[in-house]
């Protein structure tokens, strides 16, 4: 499966990806759209961990988690 990030901060939120380089080089992050995203997971290819930069606090979220903590963290959109 494909891993997403959901980093959740007061101004809004935002999708990433980190995205593995080979050795000697950094692993980057990319900003992903929000329908790149909404469409994998509707397909059980993606994952996603939500993380809230004010508290330090990240939540795993699975297609297969429950309806109502999908609903909570990704919105209606993502409730499958």
């Amino acid at each position: 499966m494909i891993q997403y990030t959901r980093v959740m901060t007061l101004s809004g939120s935002y999708y990433t990806k980190e995205t593995i380089t080979k050795k000697n080089h950094k692993n980057k992050l990319r900003v992903i759209g929000e329908d790149t995203v909404l469409e994998l997971f509707r397909d059980y290819k993606a994952e996603i961990t939500v993380f809230f930069e004010e508290q330090d606090k990240s939540i795993h979220i699975t297609p297969y988690s429950d309806g109502a903590e999908v609903l909570k963290y990704l919105g209606p959109k993502f409730v499958l």
